[in-house]
C-alpha cells in the first residue's frame, strides 16, 4: 500500500497546480465475466481538472470495500502529455512517463525493484487516461472502416507497443444505436498471446458506452496473481 499512497500524493502535487476544481465526468463498473453483472470487481471513475493550457486527467478505480486501488494520471500541456503516473497497489507496481525533449523517460518499480529506459517518441503515444478521448475523436473513421494505430506503454518491457483499433464487423445494418470496435496488439504474434478487446462505442457521440476483454487491473480475490481477468465494464458519462 505504501508506493500507492505515495504516487498519490504525488498526483494530488500536480493537481494543486490547478486552480479549477476537479469534475468526474465518468465512471465504470467493472465486472467479471460470465456472472451476469453480479460480481463487482472495480469501480473506475474519470476526474478532469483543467487551467489554461494544461489539463489533468486521472483514472481512479476503487475495490468493493470503496478502498483506492489503482490509478493513472496524466498531465497535458497544450493537448500533449508532460507527465504520466501509474500504480496498482495489488501488484506492488507502480511507473511514470515523461517526456524529455526528443525522448521519452520510463519508470518502473515493482516489488521494490526500480528501473528506467529512455527511448523515442512515438506519434500517436496514448496514455490509459486519455483512450476514451482518442477514441472518440477517431469514431467516424473508425465506423468507416478505417484502421487507427497508436501507441500504448508497456512497463514489463519498458517499451512502447503498437496498438490497433478497428471495426469488429464492417456490415453495420443501421438499425443499432452502437457500433462495435476492437483493440488488439498490432504484431499477430503477440496477439496470439492476449485476447482481443471490444469497445461499444455510442454511435451519435462516439463515447465507449461497455468494454469486454481483458483487464490489467488484479482480481481482487488473488491479487498477487498476474494473469488478466476477463471483465464486463459499463460506462456513464456527465458530471457525477
Amino acid at each position: 500500500m505504501k508506493q500507492i499512497v505515495l504516487m498519490i500524493i504525488i498526483s494530488i502535487f500536480m493537481e494543486s497546480a490547478f486552480s479549477n476544481e476537479a469534475v468526474e465526468v465518468m465512471r465504470g463498473y467493472i465486472y467479471r465475466k460470465g456472472t451476469q453483472e453480479q460480481d463487482l470487481m472495480y469501480v473506475q471513475k474519470e476526474i478532469r481538472q483543467q487551467f489554461d493550457k494544461a489539463e489533468s486527467i486521472s483514472h481512479q478505480y476503487y475495490g468493493a470495500d470503496n478502498e483506492l486501488e489503482a490509478f493513472e494520471t496524466v498531465k497535458l500541456e497544450n493537448g500533449v502529455i508532460d507527465l504520466y503516473e501509474t500504480a496498482i497497489n495489488g501488484l506492488n507496481f507502480e511507473g511514470s512517463l515523461q517526456i524529455k525533449e526528443n525522448s521519452i523517460k520510463l519508470m518502473r518499480v515493482q516489488d521494490g525493484k526500480f528501473k528506467e529506459r529512455e527511448i523515442r517518441i512515438k506519434e500517436n503515444l496514448i496514455v490509459g487516461p486519455m483512450l476514451p478521448s482518442f477514441v472518440e475523436q477517431n469514431a467516424d473513421d473508425l465506423m468507416a472502416g478505417e484502421k487507427v494505430v497508436f501507441y500504448l506503454p508497456f512497463f514489463d518491457g519498458m517499451t512502447l507497443i503498437p496498438m490497433v483499433l478497428e471495426a469488429k464487423d464492417s456490415r453495420d445494418n443501421g438499425e443499432s444505436n452502437t457500433f462495435t470496435i476492437e483493440m488488439k496488439l498490432k504484431s499477430r504474434l503477440l496477439s496470439l498471446f492476449i485476447d482481443t478487446i471490444d469497445m461499444v462505442l455510442d454511435k451519435n457521440t462516439g463515447k465507449i458506452v461497455e468494454i469486454h476483454g481483458p483487464t490489467i487491473l488484479p482480481d481482487p480475490v488473488n491479487s498477487s496473481s498476474r494473469e488478466f481477468v476477463d471483465a464486463n465494464i459499463y460506462y456513464e458519462y456527465g458530471g457525477i
